[in-house]
């Protein structure tokens, strides 16, 4: 059936650090699943709960023309939209559109 979902997004970025910043958040109904992958031409989608995308810029003094960049991914940080299900037999499992996760990167780009 149709659920309600409310979403929000705000991205941008600090001159003076040149850090690039993506955080949205999506509220929706306490028993809702939503597919993924809405529109893979986005470089940040709203997903379920509280999500942050961080880019940073770190200074390299080479010779080299290498540039480098920290990344931090922070996903549904209030841990919502899990859904419990019962199965026939007793067991409870867990059902998550987005589980919470954080991950982190260092890219080197030639």
């Amino acid at each position: 059936g149709r659920r309600q979902a409310v979403t929000s997004i705000v991205s941008g970025s600090i001159e003076r650090t040149a850090t690039q910043f993506n955080a949205s958040y999506q509220w929706t109904d306490r028993h809702a699943l939503t597919p993924t992958h809405f529109y893979t031409t986005q470089d940040m989608r709203a997903e379920t709960g509280l999500n942050i995308y961080i880019r940073q810029p770190i200074r390299t003094f080479s010779v080299l023309p290498v540039r480098i960049e920290a990344s931090a991914d922070l996903r549904n940080l209030l841990a919502e939209g899990y859904l419990p299900f019962s199965l026939s037999n007793g067991q409870q499992i867990l059902l998550m559109h987005t589980p919470r996760s954080v991950r982190g990167g260092l890219s080197f780009i030639f």
